[in-house]
């Protein structure tokens, strides 16, 4: 059995109803009924990095993602990122370079809508990556949205 860390960085996929609008902020709790909603063969672990709208995601945020995954490496075999859609793109290609020479499978993942709407790309979303990594048997960087799918790093546009 494959053990997975998703790591939650924030972004649409992760954001609910706040005063003024929509904002990251899904519990930990929350997430994880996403995930848990199917059958799945893996050992599904969950950790909250940060909250960010992806917009606002700097350097030193790409810096964190890849510590904790280098921490965390001796225990998981594989790793999902939730991010938002706006950066993603940014750091994946980050991460890329930060974790050269992993074995480890990273799948960075976010979407159009909120997975807690009831119309959303989320839930699909969710299934699939989490599926991945546990299918995957070689370290791979998939910067993975509803639409298209960039191997890194070597990003096609």
């Amino acid at each position: 059995m494959k053990k997975i860390l998703v790591l939650a960085t924030g972004g649409t996929i992760v954001s609910t109803q706040q005063k003024n609008g929509l904002a990251p902020g899904l519990t930990l709790d929350q997430l994880a009924q996403y995930f848990n909603d199917h059958e799945m063969d893996s050992a599904i672990s969950f950790k909250i990095l940060m909250n960010k709208d992806s917009t606002n995601m700097q350097p030193e945020d790409w810096l964190t993602i890849a510590r904790t995954i280098k921490e965390q490496s001796h225990d998981y075999d594989s790793f999902i990122i939730t991010h938002g859609t706006d950066t993603m793109a940014y750091t994946s290609a980050a991460l890329s370079y930060l974790l050269h020479g992993t074995e480890k499978t990273i799948v960075i993942t976010g979407s159009q809508v909120p997975v807690s709407f009831k119309k959303t790309d989320a839930k699909k979303t969710f299934r699939t990556r989490s599926l991945l990594p546990k299918n995957l048997t070689f370290p791979v960087y998939l910067l993975y949205s509803t639409v298209k799918q960039f191997w890194e790093p070597e990003q096609l546009k």
